[in-house]
């Protein structure tokens, strides 16, 4: 008996295709697309154009003849002698300049008119006429004018060299006596250390400046300070006043600012001298000769002596405001209490001591809240 054919396997049917007008269907997972980065716009700076150069102002003397320009030349002496005193001066030096520069360029335009028609001037009676219109100045004005020009001439000269003489001179003041005021100034400030800082704290800086600065920074900082401002102020007032440098406000300002001050000061118990009062600096500076005659102010060495007497007074006051505050704080600083022993547990049988207080077992609280008090 033959046996039976297999049965066809069936074939897979194939994936529908899409109608007209359909859209395919991926059927894969869509991946996420990355968002677009945002670029910053481009900010093109504009390119500077180049700087164009000013064209030079045309010459209005340009083309006339050598003659020309030297009339034009005394024109504008006469001008200027004319500005400088109008009422002593001829009344045609007055516009002298332009009356000629117009005359010269109508004359050379007619010229070269001519020229071009071939024309002689010689017998032409329009120019016969336009000469006739030409400025007139007589030649001993013209003279005058030369001579003018060579006094002008010799007085800028003369400034000239009297600057030179000056700049020369100055030199030669400031070679001389620059080391003399430095002197001035170093034996200064040694004697307003000596006579400004109290005999004991000067033997102990004399004597180990470091140390007292280390142990007293309060009192050696109050004292630097006060002697440095008083030497600075004295070493500007001798340069100016032995003529090293030129009083101006903005840099000495508070120079005479400070004198002014002990000046007012010394007047409210100043007695007179010789039948003369007492006015300060700058009052002094203000008065006629008569006034001057029955007044008087103080000298050069008045006024450093002055600084001297206000820096001793100033190191004085802090020194003392120093040891007030010291004092103060030394008499508000509770003393720690003696510990207590605790007396031994039944489980320890070990005494133990209390813990120590903050300001007991470190010092450094109460060194920064002296710190600030003198500083304040």
């Amino acid at each position: 008996m033959a046996e039976p054919e297999p049965e066809p396997k069936p074939q897979p049917a194939p994936d529908p295709k899409p109608e007209v007008g359909q859209r395919q269907v991926d059927l894969q997972p869509a991946q996420a697309q990355p968002a677009p980065v945002q670029q910053a716009p481009v900010i093109h700076q504009p390119m500077p154009q180049p700087v164009q150069p000013q064209p030079a102002p045309p010459d209005p003397e340009a083309g006339l003849l050598p003659e020309q320009k030297e009339r034009l030349r005394l024109a504008r002496i006469a001008e200027q002698v004319y500005r400088e005193d109008p009422s002593g001066s001829p009344a045609e030096y007055n516009g002298l300049y332009d009356k000629y520069l117009a005359h010269y360029k109508e004359e050379a335009g007619y010229v070269q008119k001519n020229l071009e028609t071939g024309e002689s001037l010689e017998w032409d009676d329009g120019y016969k006429a336009l000469q006739e219109k030409a400025p007139k100045i007589s030649d001993t004005m013209l003279r005058k004018l030369e001579r003018e020009d060579i006094k002008r001439e010799m007085s800028r000269d003369l400034n000239q060299l009297k600057r030179e003489t000056a700049v020369l001179k100055n030199q030669l003041h400031r070679q001389a006596t620059t080391p003399r005021v430095n002197k001035t100034l170093k034996d200064y400030q040694k004697s307003n250390f000596e006579a400004s800082v109290p005999d004991d704290i000067k033997k102990a800086i004399l004597e180990d400046k470091k140390a007292f600065k280390e142990n007293n920074p309060f009192e050696y900082d109050a004292i630097s300070r006060t002697l440095t401002a008083t030497n600075t102020l004295i070493s500007q007032f001798e340069k100016v006043n032995n003529g090293l440098e030129e009083y101006s406000s903005a840099k000495h300002g508070r120079l005479a600012d400070r004198i002014e001050t002990l000046g007012q000061a010394h007047k409210k118990h100043a007695k007179a001298k010789d039948g003369k009062t007492f006015v300060t600096r700058s009052e002094f500076a203000k008065l006629t000769p008569a006034q001057k005659a029955t007044c008087y102010t103080w000298e050069a060495d008045d006024v450093k002596k002055a600084f001297i007497k206000s820096s001793r007074a100033t190191i004085s006051k802090k020194l003392k405001d120093i040891g007030d505050k010291v004092s103060k704080y030394n008499g508000s600083v509770e003393r720690p209490a003696p510990s207590k022993e605790v007396m031994p547990t039944p489980k320890t049988a070990t005494p133990r001591t209390a813990a120590p207080s903050v300001s007991e077992s470190t010092r450094e609280p109460a060194k920064g809240s002296l710190s600030s008090m003198l500083l304040d």
